[in-house]
């Protein structure tokens, strides 16, 4: 396996190492990083940046539901102890198909689960709409983070 990595202290352009990028002979997958906005009105950016990301991708609409969704549940459910370093988008794309995560600082006792919405509710959808357009996803609680991802096979680029 051939690994490319950047140069040292290589950043993007929004302040964040970049990512490795890994190789093999038949498959070559590509991670991009963003962090998370400020504030759930600016998910659209995110959105938008993911986009661009999966042009010509089947399946391109359900993955920007779902990075929109995960990303307003973590703007809006996630409490960052202070101090803590901002949350993130990551889009995995392959051969096979694109993994959407996303990432936040732990808060003590909170981690992300599906409840049941009212029928009146106007929130409360969100983890079941990404349980219904994912093909797999999960919630990863560790110690200092919480990420929540979704999984979809696209069959190619």
């Amino acid at each position: 396996m051939r690994v490319r990595t950047p140069a040292p202290g290589l950043r993007t352009d929004h302040g964040l190492e970049a990512t490795p990028m890994s190789a093999t002979p038949r498959t070559r997958t590509r991670c991009c990083t963003r962090p998370l906005p400020a504030c759930a009105r600016d998910v659209a950016r995110i959105r938008v940046w993911a986009a661009r990301r999966l042009v010509g991708r089947a399946r391109s609409e359900e993955v920007l539901l779902v990075v929109s969704e995960l990303a307003t549940n973590a703007l809006v459910h996630a409490s960052a102890p202070p101090g803590s370093r901002p949350g993130g988008v990551v889009l995995r794309l392959d051969a096979h198909g694109v993994e959407v995560r996303v990432h936040t600082p732990a808060a003590p006792g909170r981690v992300p689960a599906p409840r049941a919405a009212g029928t009146g509710a106007e929130s409360g959808r969100g983890l079941a709409l990404v349980a219904a357009l994912a093909d797999a996803w999960g919630i990863d609680p560790g110690p200092d983070r919480v990420r929540v991802w979704a999984r979809f096979a696209t069959g190619g680029a």
